[in-house]
């Protein structure tokens, strides 16, 4: 091996170094983006399906469909309790 190809060989293995520090730095951003946007979702269907559930009591009130007597249901009945003693005081 002559001088000339001793130095060019330096120069590869220096260049091949650098090429692995930049390619391992690369992988490790590339693993906690993924590890970010799946820590992103969980959050968001976690939030959503909180809000959920903590909203569902309101929303089974406002439909009707909750446990015991809801608003709807109450003021439904009220109001034909009252007619039927409007009709039995006008008769």
């Amino acid at each position: 091996m002559n001088p000339e190809d001793n130095e060019q060989l330096k120069k590869i293995l220096a260049l091949t170094e650098e090429n692995n520090v930049i390619l391992h730095k690369m992988q490790k951003t590339a693993r906690l983006s993924i590890i970010l946007k799946v820590l992103y979702w969980v959050l968001i269907f976690g939030l959503s399906y909180g809000a959920f559930y903590g909203f569902q009591y309101y929303l089974k009130s406002l439909t009707g469909n909750g446990n015991g007597d809801s608003s709807a249901t109450s003021s439904s009945q009220s109001l034909s309790n009252l007619s039927s003693l409007l009709k039995n005081f006008n008769q």
